[in-house]
Protein backbone atom coordinates (compact mmCIF):
# COMPACT_ATOMS: atom_id res chain seq x y z
CA UNK A 1 0.00 0.00 0.00
CA UNK A 2 1.25 3.49 -0.43
CA UNK A 3 0.56 5.97 1.72
CA UNK A 4 1.36 10.24 1.61
CA UNK A 5 0.78 13.00 3.83
CA UNK A 6 1.79 15.73 1.55
CA UNK A 7 3.21 16.90 -1.62
CA UNK A 8 7.13 16.46 -1.96
CA UNK A 9 7.47 19.93 -3.70
CA UNK A 10 5.02 22.28 -2.20
CA UNK A 11 4.30 20.50 0.84
CA UNK A 12 0.47 20.39 0.96
CA UNK A 13 -1.55 17.27 2.24
CA UNK A 14 -2.50 14.77 -0.07
CA UNK A 15 -1.17 12.82 -2.80
CA UNK A 16 2.68 13.48 -3.86
CA UNK A 17 2.73 15.26 -6.57
CA UNK A 18 -0.37 16.86 -5.79
CA UNK A 19 -2.84 17.97 -8.67
CA UNK A 20 -1.58 22.10 -9.00
CA UNK A 21 2.26 20.35 -9.12
CA UNK A 22 1.21 18.37 -11.77
CA UNK A 23 -0.36 20.83 -13.77
CA UNK A 24 2.89 23.22 -13.29
CA UNK A 25 4.96 20.45 -14.99
CA UNK A 26 6.16 21.80 -18.50
CA UNK A 27 5.54 18.94 -21.65
CA UNK A 28 8.45 18.81 -24.05
CA UNK A 29 7.18 20.50 -27.35
CA UNK A 30 7.11 18.46 -30.45
CA UNK A 31 10.76 17.68 -31.62
CA UNK A 32 12.05 18.42 -27.64
CA UNK A 33 13.55 14.71 -27.50
CA UNK A 34 14.35 14.42 -31.31
CA UNK A 35 16.49 12.74 -32.54
CA UNK A 36 16.09 10.25 -29.79
CA UNK A 37 19.66 8.95 -28.09
CA UNK A 38 22.32 7.12 -30.71
CA UNK A 39 20.98 3.03 -30.51
CA UNK A 40 17.25 4.31 -29.78
CA UNK A 41 14.16 3.18 -31.51
CA UNK A 42 12.63 6.01 -29.84
CA UNK A 43 12.68 7.85 -26.30
CA UNK A 44 9.88 9.71 -24.68
CA UNK A 45 9.84 12.24 -21.45
CA UNK A 46 7.36 13.42 -19.42
CA UNK A 47 8.33 16.57 -18.96
CA UNK A 48 11.34 19.35 -19.42
CA UNK A 49 13.70 18.99 -16.57
CA UNK A 50 13.19 21.89 -14.92
CA UNK A 51 11.14 23.69 -12.06
CA UNK A 52 8.69 21.33 -10.64
CA UNK A 53 10.20 18.35 -11.70
CA UNK A 54 13.59 19.21 -10.73
CA UNK A 55 12.70 19.99 -7.12
CA UNK A 56 10.35 16.19 -7.71
CA UNK A 57 13.40 14.50 -9.05
CA UNK A 58 15.90 15.73 -6.60
CA UNK A 59 13.36 14.74 -3.40
CA UNK A 60 12.98 11.59 -5.08
CA UNK A 61 16.90 10.95 -5.15
CA UNK A 62 18.55 13.28 -2.17
CA UNK A 63 15.48 13.40 -0.40
CA UNK A 64 14.10 9.98 0.09
CA UNK A 65 11.04 11.02 -0.29
CA UNK A 66 9.54 7.95 -2.75
CA UNK A 67 5.30 8.86 -2.52
CA UNK A 68 5.99 10.09 -6.17
CA UNK A 69 7.04 6.90 -7.30
CA UNK A 70 4.50 4.94 -7.95
CA UNK A 71 2.04 8.22 -10.14
CA UNK A 72 5.21 8.68 -11.94
CA UNK A 73 5.20 4.93 -12.77
CA UNK A 74 2.15 5.22 -14.10
CA UNK A 75 2.14 8.39 -16.42
CA UNK A 76 5.42 6.52 -17.99
CA UNK A 77 3.14 3.12 -18.55
CA UNK A 78 0.69 5.55 -20.29
CA UNK A 79 3.57 7.54 -21.92
CA UNK A 80 5.10 4.07 -22.92
CA UNK A 81 2.03 2.44 -24.36
CA UNK A 82 2.71 -0.27 -27.26
CA UNK A 83 6.34 -0.13 -26.04
CA UNK A 84 5.79 -2.07 -23.06
CA UNK A 85 4.05 -4.49 -25.34
CA UNK A 86 5.80 -7.89 -24.66
CA UNK A 87 8.54 -5.68 -23.79
CA UNK A 88 11.34 -6.47 -20.68
CA UNK A 89 11.65 -3.24 -18.82
CA UNK A 90 15.22 -2.41 -17.19
CA UNK A 91 16.74 0.85 -16.14
CA UNK A 92 19.69 2.73 -16.18
CA UNK A 93 21.92 1.72 -13.22
CA UNK A 94 22.92 4.22 -10.64
CA UNK A 95 26.44 4.87 -9.78
CA UNK A 96 27.50 2.24 -7.12
CA UNK A 97 28.46 4.46 -4.90
CA UNK A 98 25.51 6.32 -5.08
CA UNK A 99 23.44 3.26 -4.75
CA UNK A 100 24.95 2.45 -1.46
CA UNK A 101 24.75 5.69 -0.20
CA UNK A 102 21.15 6.21 -0.67
CA UNK A 103 19.94 2.56 0.17
CA UNK A 104 17.93 2.58 -3.61
CA UNK A 105 18.09 3.16 -6.82
CA UNK A 106 15.78 6.08 -8.41
CA UNK A 107 15.29 4.26 -11.66
CA UNK A 108 14.92 0.89 -10.55
CA UNK A 109 11.73 1.74 -8.28
CA UNK A 110 10.33 3.65 -11.20
CA UNK A 111 10.85 0.73 -13.52
CA UNK A 112 9.49 -1.78 -11.20
CA UNK A 113 6.13 1.15 -10.80
CA UNK A 114 6.01 1.18 -14.76
CA UNK A 115 5.53 -2.14 -14.82
CA UNK A 116 3.45 -2.67 -11.96
CA UNK A 117 1.07 0.21 -13.76
CA UNK A 118 1.05 -1.83 -17.43
CA UNK A 119 0.15 -4.78 -15.68
CA UNK A 120 -3.06 -2.83 -14.17
CA UNK A 121 -3.33 -1.46 -17.87
CA UNK A 122 -3.32 -5.15 -19.50
CA UNK A 123 -0.46 -4.02 -21.40
CA UNK A 124 1.58 -7.83 -21.97
CA UNK A 125 5.08 -6.70 -19.92
CA UNK A 126 7.52 -9.30 -20.04
CA UNK A 127 8.36 -7.66 -16.53
CA UNK A 128 11.52 -5.76 -14.48
CA UNK A 129 14.66 -7.34 -15.09
CA UNK A 130 18.35 -5.93 -14.21
CA UNK A 131 20.21 -6.27 -17.26
CA UNK A 132 22.97 -3.72 -16.92
CA UNK A 133 25.66 -3.30 -14.86
CA UNK A 134 27.26 0.22 -13.96
CA UNK A 135 31.01 0.51 -13.68
CA UNK A 136 32.22 2.72 -10.90
CA UNK A 137 33.70 5.76 -11.94
CA UNK A 138 35.76 8.20 -9.79
CA UNK A 139 33.70 11.22 -8.99
CA UNK A 140 34.96 14.48 -7.15
CA UNK A 141 33.08 17.16 -6.63
CA UNK A 142 29.47 17.86 -5.16
CA UNK A 143 26.66 15.08 -4.27
CA UNK A 144 23.81 16.57 -6.41
CA UNK A 145 23.17 15.77 -10.58
CA UNK A 146 25.62 15.82 -12.72
CA UNK A 147 28.10 18.60 -10.99
CA UNK A 148 30.49 16.78 -10.17
CA UNK A 149 31.44 15.01 -13.42
CA UNK A 150 33.61 16.39 -16.52
CA UNK A 151 32.05 17.52 -19.38
CA UNK A 152 33.86 14.76 -21.43
CA UNK A 153 32.43 12.40 -18.74
CA UNK A 154 28.53 13.59 -19.32
CA UNK A 155 28.78 13.75 -22.78
CA UNK A 156 30.52 10.29 -23.03
CA UNK A 157 28.38 8.59 -20.14
CA UNK A 158 29.05 5.76 -17.86
CA UNK A 159 30.13 2.49 -18.94
CA UNK A 160 27.44 0.08 -18.55
CA UNK A 161 28.04 -3.60 -19.56
CA UNK A 162 24.84 -6.45 -19.79
CA UNK A 163 24.98 -8.77 -16.80
CA UNK A 164 24.08 -11.32 -19.41
CA UNK A 165 22.12 -12.52 -22.50
CA UNK A 166 19.60 -9.25 -23.47
CA UNK A 167 15.79 -10.10 -24.75
CA UNK A 168 14.92 -8.69 -28.18
CA UNK A 169 12.34 -6.51 -26.74
CA UNK A 170 13.85 -3.57 -24.19
CA UNK A 171 12.51 -0.81 -22.81
CA UNK A 172 15.15 1.53 -20.59
CA UNK A 173 13.47 3.63 -17.71
CA UNK A 174 15.47 6.28 -16.21
CA UNK A 175 14.54 9.51 -13.95
CA UNK A 176 16.60 12.45 -16.13
CA UNK A 177 18.24 12.35 -19.29
CA UNK A 178 20.14 15.61 -20.10
CA UNK A 179 22.75 15.16 -22.88
CA UNK A 180 20.98 11.54 -23.65
CA UNK A 181 24.48 9.95 -23.58
CA UNK A 182 23.56 7.58 -20.10
CA UNK A 183 20.68 6.04 -23.02
CA UNK A 184 22.76 5.61 -25.94
CA UNK A 185 25.39 3.82 -23.63
CA UNK A 186 22.17 1.70 -22.40
CA UNK A 187 21.62 0.88 -25.69
CA UNK A 188 24.51 0.14 -27.01
CA UNK A 189 24.89 -2.59 -24.11
CA UNK A 190 21.66 -4.10 -24.40
CA UNK A 191 21.67 -4.34 -28.45
CA UNK A 192 25.23 -5.90 -28.02
CA UNK A 193 24.44 -8.61 -26.27
CA UNK A 194 21.31 -9.45 -28.23
CA UNK A 195 18.11 -6.78 -28.20
CA UNK A 196 16.50 -5.56 -31.15
CA UNK A 197 14.54 -2.86 -30.15
CA UNK A 198 15.23 -0.56 -27.39
CA UNK A 199 13.42 2.31 -26.29
CA UNK A 200 13.80 4.39 -23.47
CA UNK A 201 11.23 6.20 -20.95
CA UNK A 202 12.43 9.41 -18.55
CA UNK A 203 10.74 11.39 -16.50
CA UNK A 204 12.15 14.57 -17.48
CA UNK A 205 14.53 15.94 -20.38
CA UNK A 206 16.37 18.84 -20.86
CA UNK A 207 15.13 20.15 -24.11
CA UNK A 208 16.94 19.74 -27.68
CA UNK A 209 17.92 22.60 -29.33
CA UNK A 210 19.33 21.66 -32.68
CA UNK A 211 22.28 23.85 -34.23
CA UNK A 212 21.25 26.90 -36.40
CA UNK A 213 21.59 26.05 -40.11
CA UNK A 214 24.80 28.61 -41.32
Amino acid sequence: MWLWSSCVVCHRSGPSPCAACVDALRPLAAGELCPPPDGLDGAAALCRYEGVATTLITSLKYGRHRDAVRSLGAALAVMGGTWLDGATVCWVPAAPANRAERGFDQAELLAQAATAAARRMAIPSAGTARLLRRDPAPVSGGPHGQTGRSRAQRLTGPVLRPTGPSPVRVVVIDDVTTTGSSLSRAAMALRGSGARSVHALCVAATPYHPPPHR
